[in-house]
């Protein structure tokens, strides 16, 4: 008799870049930016590379507009 005791382990995770945070959002990376420089998304910053959370990413996109 064999025991497989063996498991995967998924983390989800807590921040993304600018490229990843376009494709989740299923935006180009330049809108991203735009949104970000009009302050309607707002990343952390880790040095001088901007991360953004995934609470972050589903505020913005529960503040946009039904159409």
């Amino acid at each position: 008799m064999s025991t497989d005791n063996s498991f995967e382990v998924v983390f989800e995770p807590l921040a993304v870049d600018t490229e990843t945070a376009a494709k989740m959002l299923g935006l180009s990376p330049s809108t991203v930016r735009a949104y970000m420089r009009k302050g309607d998304l707002i990343p952390r910053y880790s040095g001088t590379k901007p991360v953004f959370t995934i609470e972050e990413l589903r505020s913005f996109v529960d503040s946009l507009p039904f159409c």
